[in-house]
């Protein structure tokens, strides 16, 4: 909404002092200041006992430096956590989540194991849990473009320590070419795991309603018997 007058994130590494500063040349200037602070910050501030809540913290130390100056201030502090986390779900996240849960059923149907169900570029996938693994963690690039908009937007001075620069992200094609090499069964399965081949236990070999063979009839799988279990069911479901 371009509104928010200070962002703090938890990749910065911050000055208290400077980000105070900024809080009394925003209410001298504008007579109020909308700050966000993510709760990643708490090891933003070097020198800092913050604890265990940087809302909180950085609340008080606002609120030390006005006193300290005699300068009235009120604050209005949100912490939008719990109310993200009950609000009641929409269509959409309802939609999402069944489809979600039906396509870890296909999977587990399908005898896929070490994956899990994501949704990339507007496509549900099965990505393999090695790429997790080896996946660094998200983090924003602060010699990045976004973060040259925040700061852009925000208008908000550089709050590092005087002196401090950030390292520059490396290369990436390692990771990309270490994802994209297949991986031996004994790199994915642990020592004393149990396999198990699953079994069409409710499947029939005909629709008796509709008088229609199942398809897997003719396969190699039902050759000999054994795959079909019932002769008057035919479902998938177990």
């Amino acid at each position: 909404a371009r509104n928010v007058d200070i962002c703090l994130l938890p990749e910065m590494q911050l000055d208290l002092n400077k980000v105070l500063d900024q809080c009394e040349a925003l209410l001298s200037s504008k007579g109020y200041a909308v700050v966000t602070v993510t709760d990643g910050c708490l090891s933003s501030f070097p020198n800092e006992e913050v604890g265990s809540d940087v809302g909180h913290w950085l609340r008080d130390k606002v609120l030390a430096r006005f006193k300290e100056k005699s300068k009235p201030l009120t604050i209005k502090y949100i912490d939008p956590t719990y109310m993200v986390r009950s609000d009641k779900a929409n269509a959409l996240d309802t939609v999402y989540g069944s489809t979600l849960a039906e396509h870890a059923v296909h999977g587990a149907m399908a005898g896929i194991t070490g994956v899990l169900v994501a949704k990339v570029n507007e496509r549900n996938i099965y990505m393999p849990l090695q790429v997790l693994q080896k996946m660094p963690r998200r983090t924003v690039d602060l010699n990045g473009r976004w973060f040259g908009r925040l700061m852009f937007t925000t208008g908000q001075p550089p709050f590092e320590p005087d002196g401090f620069q950030y390292e520059v992200c490396g290369d990436r094609s390692q990771l990309l070419r270490e994802l994209s090499t297949p991986l031996t069964v004994q790199e994915i399965i642990r020592s004393q795991t149990v396999i198990r081949r699953l079994r069409c236990a409710n499947l029939g070999d005909t629709f008796s309603s509709k008088q229609v063979s199942n398809p897997l009839s003719a396969t190699a799988l039902a050759r000999g018997g054994g795959l079909f279990v019932k002769g008057d069911v035919w479902c998938s479901q177990t």
